[in-house]
C-alpha cells in the first residue's frame, strides 16, 4: 500500500550486507533511533534471528515508495509510524514484560534523547514534575540562571510545565539565588572584609 508520511518503523538484518549499507545512509541523511534485537524469543522458546528496528524522522513527508527507492530497501521492511513515541519506546520493549527487556545504552542515533526525554517522564503526573524542578531549584548549590534552569526544562522534557508556571520558577530562582548570596557572604565575610581593607 502506498502512503506517505514523515515517520517511519523500518527492518533490518545485520547478517545483509545491502540493510548495512542502507544503515550507513539513513545515519547519513535522516534523524532516527536504533537497535539490535538479540536476545527475542518466538513463541515456541527458540532465539530469533539478531535483527534491527530503527525509526526513522524525515523533515517533510515522504512516499513510502520514494522512501524505498532512495535508501535501496524493498517496501516490505519499511512501515507508517503511527505512533511515533511509542515506537520508540518498542526499540527497548518500554513496559511490556513479555518481551526482552533491552537496555537504553543499546539504543544508537540522534533520537535517542528524545526516547531518554519520554521515559523521564512517562510515570510521572504534573505534581511530581513540579516537585522535581522546585527540588532541582532548591537543592543547587550556586546560583541559577534563567536560561541554565529553562535549557534543563527543556532537556528533561518538561518545557511545557516551566512555560505554564514560568512567573513561579523565575521567582524561584531569585529566591533562591538570593539565599545563596546572603549564606556566601555570611560564610565569607573575612574574606570580603580583607579585600575591603586592602
Amino acid at each position: 500500500m502506498k502512503y506517505r508520511s514523515r515517520k517511519f518503523c523500518i527492518l533490518l538484518y545485520p547478517d545483509n550486507k545491502e540493510h548495512l549499507e542502507t544503515l550507513e545512509y539513513i545515519k547519513n541523511n535522516f534523524d532516527y533511533a536504533y537497535i539490535i534485537h538479540d536476545k527475542d524469543i518466538d513463541k515456541n522458546g527458540e532465539l530469533k534471528k539478531p535483527h534491527i528496528h530503527l525509526v526513522l524522522s524525515c523533515v517533510n513527508a515522504k512516499w513510502n515508495t520514494a522512501l524505498s527507492d532512495e535508501i535501496n530497501l524493498t517496501i516490505n521492511f519499511i512501515q507508517q509510524c503511527r505512533n511515533f513515541e511509542k515506537a520508540l519506546e518498542y526499540l527497548i520493549h518500554f513496559a511490556d514484560t513479555t518481551k526482552y527487556q533491552y537496555d537504553i545504552n543499546e539504543v544508537q542515533g540522534n533520537l535517542k534523547s528524545k526516547l531518554i526525554k519520554q521515559l523521564n517522564n512517562s510515570d510521572k503526573d504534573e505534581n511530581e514534575k513540579v516537585n522535581e524542578l522546585i527540588n532541582y531549584i532548591t537543592t543547587n548549590d550556586k546560583p541559577i540562571s534563567v536560561t541554565e534552569f529553562s535549557s534543563y526544562c527543556a532537556s528533561q522534557g518538561m518545557w511545557d510545565i516551566f512555560r505554564r508556571a514560568s512567573f513561579i520558577f523565575i521567582s524561584l530562582i531569585n529566591e533562591h539565588n538570593e539565599i545563596f548570596r546572603k549564606n556566601y557572604y555570611r560564610k565569607n565575610w573575612h574574606i570580603l572584609l580583607n579585600m575591603v581593607i586592602w
